[in-house]
C-alpha cells in the first residue's frame, strides 16, 4: 500500500526562503567587510614591510660574510659596494689588483638581481631604506658597543651615497677612509613610511677582527 502525503505549498515556500539572504543582510555583510579590511589593511601592509625589511638585512648580513669568505678562500681582495640611493648592492673581487671596485671587476654577488652585469636596474623596494638613520636607539653587546650608529662605512659626508667596504684574505674589513687599524661601522636598513613601526635592522661589523653581526634596533 502506498501513503501519499501532501506538503502545504507554503510551507515549502518558507523552508526555500529561510535559506537564502534578503539585500539588506548581504549589504549589511559587504559593509563589515569594508570596514574590518579598513582597520587591518595598514597592519598587514605594516607586516608584509617588517617582513621584507628583515629579509634584507638578512641578505645583506650574508652578502658581508660571502665577500668575507671569498676573501680569505682566494686570496684575493673582495669588495662590497652599498648604494643607498638605488637600494642595492654587489660583491666583487679585486681582480685586476688596483684597489678600485667597478664593472672591469670579477661580480660575485649582486642584489635583488643575480649574478649577471646585465641585471643591474633592479633594487630593493622604497620601503627599505640605508642608514645612518638619525635617532637609532641601540645597545650593542661587546665588541660592537662602541660603533658609532651614525657612521656609514666612512665617517658622514655631504652627499655621500655609497659604501665601499673591502675584504682582506686575513679577514679584516677596510671602509673607505683606509685606516690600518681598520674602524667597525653599522649600516642600518629601516622603513621610512608610515608603516615602519620604528623597526630597525643593524648589521655591524667590527674592521680589525672581521666580526660581522645583525643585531634589532629602534628609532
Amino acid at each position: 500500500m502506498t501513503v501519499c502525503m501532501q506538503i502545504p505549498a507554503n510551507s515549502v515556500r518558507r523552508r526555500l526562503g529561510a535559506r537564502g539572504f534578503t539585500l539588506i543582510e548581504l549589504m549589511l555583510v559587504v559593509a563589515l567587510i569594508g570596514i574590518v579590511s579598513m582597520l587591518a589593511g595598514p597592519k598587514l601592509n605594516g607586516m608584509y614591510h617588517r617582513s621584507v625589511l628583515n629579509g634584507t638585512a638578512r641578505k645583506l648580513f650574508s652578502a658581508l660574510m660571502t665577500a668575507q669568505a671569498q676573501a680569505t678562500a682566494t686570496g684575493a681582495r673582495h669588495c662590497l659596494v652599498i648604494d643607498r640611493t638605488a637600494r642595492n648592492w654587489v660583491v666583487r673581487q679585486d681582480s685586476d689588483s688596483n684597489g678600485t671596485c667597478d664593472s672591469t671587476d670579477k661580480l660575485v654577488e649582486r642584489y635583488p638581481s643575480s649574478t649577471s652585469e646585465n641585471d643591474a636596474g633592479q633594487s630593493i623596494p622604497p620601503y627599505v631604506a640605508f642608514g645612518p638613520a638619525a635617532g637609532v636607539a641601540a645597545s650593542l653587546p661587546v665588541p660592537y658597543n662602541d660603533l658609532e650608529h651614525d657612521r656609514w662605512c666612512a665617517p658622514p659626508a655631504s652627499g655621500v651615497t655609497t659604501c665601499t667596504l673591502w675584504f682582506e684574505a686575513d679577514g679584516r674589513i677596510f671602509d673607505s677612509d683606509g685606516n690600518d687599524p681598520p674602524l667597525g661601522g653599522a649600516v642600518m636598513l629601516y622603513d621610512p613610511t608610515s608603516s615602519g613601526e620604528g623597526i630597525v635592522k643593524i648589521v655591524a661589523y667590527v674592521g680589525a677582527t672581521g666580526n660581522v653581526r645583525m643585531f634589532d634596533g629602534a628609532m
